[in-house]
């Protein structure tokens, strides 16, 4: 039901319910939820959280990254790195550096 690691994570990782690990670089894919402290690459999860970095491309009702480098789409997406009105926004948010 969940797909875990407690170390770095490399590759495809599915869980029905979540996928978790400290460090991700593939393909995440979860029902319920994703959760990195950084993540590299894609997921696909009605809720991604990356606690540190994101870098590529979220694709999730709500998605969060404290620093995102790449694209988020969804209802509601928050990088934290970006200023202002453009740390939540709807549909999609953006960024690049």
């Amino acid at each position: 039901m969940v797909a875990g690691a407690r170390k770095d994570f490399t590759g495809l990782a599915v869980g029905a319910l979540a996928v978790g690990a400290p460090n991700f670089k593939g393909l995440a894919m979860a029902l319920a939820y994703t959760k990195t402290e950084n993540l590299a690459g894609l997921a696909l999860s009605t809720c991604n959280w990356q606690t540190l970095m994101g870098s590529g491309l979220f694709i999730g009702l709500f998605n969060y990254s404290a620093e995102l480098h790449g694209a988020q789409l969804g209802l509601l997406n928050y990088a934290g790195n970006n200023s202002g009105w453009k740390k939540l926004l709807p549909l999609l948010n953006l960024h690049f550096d």
